[in-house]
Formats: C-alpha cells, sequence, structure tokens
C-alpha cells in the first residue's frame, strides 16, 4: 500500500499542477510530480522517486524537486492541468498492481463510482490519464500472464 494514500477520501479536488522549470533558454514540465489542491485549502505532493510517495505539504509552494537544477539560474512554476477534472469529492482510491509488485496506476472516484481522476505511474514518471485512456491501460495490463490486483481504499 503507498504510505498516506488515504489522504485523499472525503477531499475535493480543486486544482491540478504541474511543475514548470526554466533555466537559461531552456523550459520542461516535471514528469515525476502533480499538486494537488483541495477544497479545504489543503496540498498534496505526488512524487514518483523509484517508488510512489504522497506527501502533505505546508503550501502550495512546499513542494520537492527531484533531479539535478542549478538554483541559482533555475525558476520553478506552477502550470494548471485541470482539464479533466469534475471537482467532486473523492470517496474510493484504487490502486491497481501488475503482478506482485509493480503499481502502475491510481484511479479516483465519487461516491457513485464515477471516475474523477487517474494517473499512469511509472518507474520515474506520473502521467494524468482519462477515463478512456485509465480502461485502455487497465485492459491491457489486465490481459498479461500477471494480471492485476485492485486495491480500493475508502
Amino acid at each position: 500500500m503507498i504510505k498516506n494514500i488515504d489522504c485523499f477520501l472525503k477531499k475535493e479536488i480543486t486544482a491540478l499542477y504541474k511543475i514548470l522549470v526554466h533555466e537559461d533558454c531552456y523550459s520542461d514540465e516535471l514528469t515525476d510530480t502533480y499538486i494537488i489542491e483541495c477544497s479545504d485549502n489543503s496540498y498534496v505532493q505526488i512524487l514518483i522517486d523509484g517508488d510512489v510517495v504522497i506527501r502533505k505539504m505546508e503550501s502550495v509552494t512546499d513542494y520537492v524537486v527531484l533531479g539535478e537544477y542549478d538554483v541559482r539560474r533555475s525558476n520553478f512554476e506552477l502550470g494548471s492541468c485541470n482539464s479533466i477534472l469534475n471537482n467532486t469529492v473523492i470517496n474510493t482510491v484504487e490502486t491497481y498492481v501488475n503482478g506482485d509488485s509493480y503499481l502502475f496506476g491510481i484511479r479516483f472516484l465519487d461516491v457513485q463510482k464515477q471516475y474523477i481522476a487517474g494517473f499512469t505511474l511509472g518507474f520515474d514518471e506520473i502521467k494524468l490519464i482519462d477515463e478512456a485512456e485509465f480502461e485502455t491501460m487497465l485492459a491491457a495490463y489486465t490481459n498479461t500472464e500477471a494480471g492485476v490486483k485492485k486495491q480500493l481504499i475508502n
């Protein structure tokens, strides 16, 4: 189980952000993290560093950045990515494991078991995906020899 994953329960996601980095003439978004803002003004960071880390944040700027950046020349900012959220309260969190150990997906559902948001997870990458993409990913892993194990947190 992912430590602190239950901190999302009964929360309403009001904003979702990626961290953008600007360094000299280079700009990019960090692919290993998302910042989630909830309606109670709390913030949570989902961070992939080999393992999935769920961090409660003191403020929207209390995020962790992995990698080697020259902090004197780097500028970090949050970029909004709210396009697929429907601002409802999270009632259930589902995690999906392929075989015995490869955690590949997290899905948030409302009280009617309707899709709120989902993430696909890699070793050092996390990506927000819509419901159709989540179902496609789930079907692909289900059709493997190792199969899929689902854990419900509610």
